[in-house]
């Protein structure tokens, strides 16, 4: 049996099959979100011409991390492909080749962050890292991997800027990624909440629908543990219960967001966002607005 060249656990194909135009990513912290967007990007690029990939990253660092997916993902490729050719007793040759990884990464870097998939001598596809900017971020078309999207400074700001990147074709993608946001008054915490919804152990993940009717596809601890890949001991590194890491880490909350993918109260703001939002909705037209601070007028 003919084994993939690009191997996922199960939440990851699930989401590289997917046949979605926009869809967000609840996952738990180091479950392959870059490599799961690397991944894609390089399909994207090998399977349409001249097709442009904008990785909007939380930092250009974060970008950097998505460009290094990328260049491992296509180093496994050429040496299936080089395999195939020497079986034929043929020769495969790369303009990379006898590089190392950091080598490979700083000529990427080099290029303004770019990565290139020739389909010919003059036509190309490309990948590029962009940084989440509300003034840069704009201008382009193509598809939008949007990573660690809840540590955008400008949320709604940048998300303003790329959500017109895909709108000129339909073939056209957009996916957002990231764990919940830190700070309770973040867009992300009240648009990616799934409230009072449960969910079921899952080796693939499950998907709910945001308020406004978005896909996201949430893996937590339990579910990348059946899907094969567990927590470990901070001191053994023996394989551990979800459980029992929870008693070992030093702070519940940041595990609880991290990896159990709760969405808590920051304490950052006295009445939260959503709370807010859901007043003026529920006043609009029917409730008057003072300014306290200018003084009362008497009648």
């Amino acid at each position: 049996m003919t084994q993939p060249l690009i191997k996922f656990f199960p939440p990851q194909e699930e989401v590289f099959w997917a046949k979605l135009r926009i869809f967000f990513m609840l996952w738990r912290r180091q479950f392959g979100k870059s490599h799961t967007l690397g991944a894609k990007a390089l399909d994207r690029m090998m399977s349409m011409k001249n097709h442009s990939v904008y990785f909007v990253s939380a930092s250009i660092l974060m970008g950097q991390e998505n460009i290094l997916k990328e260049i491992a993902i296509w180093n496994v490729l050429l040496d299936m492909f080089r395999q195939a050719a020497e079986a034929k007793g043929q020769q495969l040759t790369t303009n990379i080749d006898g590089l190392g990884i950091d080598d490979v990464a700083e000529l990427f870097e080099a290029s303004k962050l770019e990565v290139k998939i020739w389909h010919s001598r003059t036509l190309y596809s490309r990948s590029r890292v962009v940084a989440p900017n509300p003034m840069t971020a704009r201008g382009f078309s193509g598809d939008v991997f949007g990573d660690e999207i809840a540590f955008w400074p400008d949320f709604e700001g940048v998300y303003d800027a790329v959500e017109p990147i895909i709108s000129r074709n339909p073939k056209w993608m957009m996916i957002m990624a990231t764990t919940p946001a830190a700070d309770d008054t973040h867009p992300t915490h009240e648009i990616l909440n799934p409230g009072t919804r449960e969910f079921k152990v899952n080796p693939r993940g499950n998907w709910f629908e945001t308020e406004s009717g978005y896909p996201v596809h949430r893996v937590d601890a339990y579910d990348a543990e059946a899907a094969g890949l567990p927590l470990y001991h901070p001191r053994t590194g023996e394989p551990v219960t979800i459980d029992e890491a929870r008693r070992l880490a030093l702070s519940k909350p940041a595990f609880d967001r991290n990896y159990l993918l709760k969405f808590l109260a920051s304490g950052t703001a006295a009445i939260p966002r959503h709370l807010i939002t859901a007043a003026q909705l529920l006043g609009q037209e029917s409730c008057t607005g003072l300014d306290l601070s200018e003084p009362l007028k008497a009648a």
